[in-house]
């Protein structure tokens, strides 16, 4: 088996803080990975909505390169144009040999349009100079059908790499390796693998050892990212499967400076807006749904995981691989339309309560805050 690690941090970790990392911290992680002998370092989104300074997307080249690291021998540099999302015709691109940046990787989504325009994309990066990964959103929702009628197109171009892709989170052991065997043997022999994990059912660290374990010949890329950062439920943690590869297979990473990033720069962003495991995340992965909608449901801080996963059940089977922010509001908003008679509960109380005067808490951090008044009035 021969393994490369790509970093994600920069790029998927992004959506954590809008990818507003700083440019200090930019260009500490990308040094640091460097240092630690990251294989590849993804160094964000290439797009034309770039929002300002200090922000790990790019409309050009030359912003991209001021970061990049002074790489050992084997480390390449990386950056991604997704389409649909945050994208930009590759005709803006210089040729390859005139950047630090080696690979370019292109996702899209399930859609014969899109398809096309990524294949169109593909050719104009690779005659260019650039490696092209391409890239399935939600692989793990194409019929095997569908997904050798892609590989037959993938083929045809013959990029860099061709990834399995789990948006949804949701591989099991079983499920990965079906698919893993169907594209490696399908695959042209030399195009790479790579395998894009999210953590929803923390399996993401055990479906990465049975890709180790696979018997084959060919190049795979697994992707990680530092501390695991990531949406939702996170990703791989790059720590800790390059920790996996020193003590199983070589010596060949240095951990020390992943540490030294997520002290110095990520610590502080996960303590304002954490990441990782929640209930919330594995029945979207569970049900077969986009992790933003368990995301968009947590932020209303209105219903139990219970009702979360009674929510999630009512998405349309064609609405749950894709996030789709109309179908989720309204099914949410159904769930706080209905009518409860509460009469009997209200005579009731007022009987209990009579004429005394009443301080009603409600859960919030103006209970904290407040806390002297409230002694205040208890007291009184």
């Amino acid at each position: 088996m021969k393994l490369k690690i790509l970093d994600c941090t920069l790029r998927d970790g992004g959506y954590i803080n809008n990818w507003h990392f700083g440019n200090r911290n930019i260009s500490m992680i990308c040094q640091r990975l460097a240092l630690a002998g990251t294989d590849i370092i993804e160094m964000g989104f290439l797009t034309d909505n770039v929002v300002g300074n200090g922000y790990s997307l790019y409309n050009n080249t030359e912003q991209l390169d001021k970061f990049a690291p002074n790489c050992p021998k084997g480390t390449r540099i990386a950056a991604m144009i997704a389409l649909g999302e945050k994208e930009m015709d590759p005709i803006a691109l210089p040729p390859a040999s005139e950047t630090h940046l080696d690979i370019v990787r292109l996702t899209f989504h399930n859609e014969d349009t899109e398809i096309e325009r990524a294949m169109k994309y593909a050719r104009c990066l690779m005659y260019k100079g650039y490696d092209v990964c391409m890239q399935p959103v939600g692989t793990t929702s194409y019929s095997s059908m569908e997904l050798l009628k892609l590989i037959d197109q993938i083929n045809t171009l013959n990029p860099y790499a061709f990834y399995l892709v789990d948006t949804l989170g949701m591989l099991y052991k079983h499920d990965l390796l079906k698919m893993i065997y169907l594209i490696d043997s399908n695959l042209n022999e030399n195009v790479a693998v790579g395998f894009h994990s999210h953590n929803n059912l923390q399996t993401s660290f055990s479906n990465v050892q049975e890709i180790l374990a696979f018997q084959s010949q060919r190049q795979f890329i697994v992707d990680g990212s530092v501390f695991g950062m990531g949406r939702g439920a996170g990703n791989l943690c790059t720590e800790i499967i390059m920790d996996y590869i020193n003590k199983s297979y070589e010596d060949r990473y240095d951990i020390l400076p992943l540490l030294e990033i997520i002290d110095e720069c990520l610590s502080s962003i996960y303590a304002e807006n954490p990441w990782g495991y929640s209930a919330a995340y594995f029945l979207s992965a569970a049900k077969g749904c986009h992790p933003n909608y368990a995301s968009y449901l947590l932020s209303k801080q209105t219903i139990q995981a219970t009702q979360i996963g009674a929510l999630l059940e009512k998405i349309p089977q064609d609405e749950r691989a894709v996030f789709n922010n109309d179908v989720i509001d309204r099914l949410y908003l159904a769930t706080q339309e209905n009518h409860v008679d509460d009469s009997a509960a209200r005579e009731a109380l007022k009987t209990e309560i009579g004429n005394r005067k009443v301080l009603l808490l409600a859960p919030g951090r103006s209970i904290i805050s407040e806390k002297e008044r409230v002694d205040k009035f208890l007291e009184d």
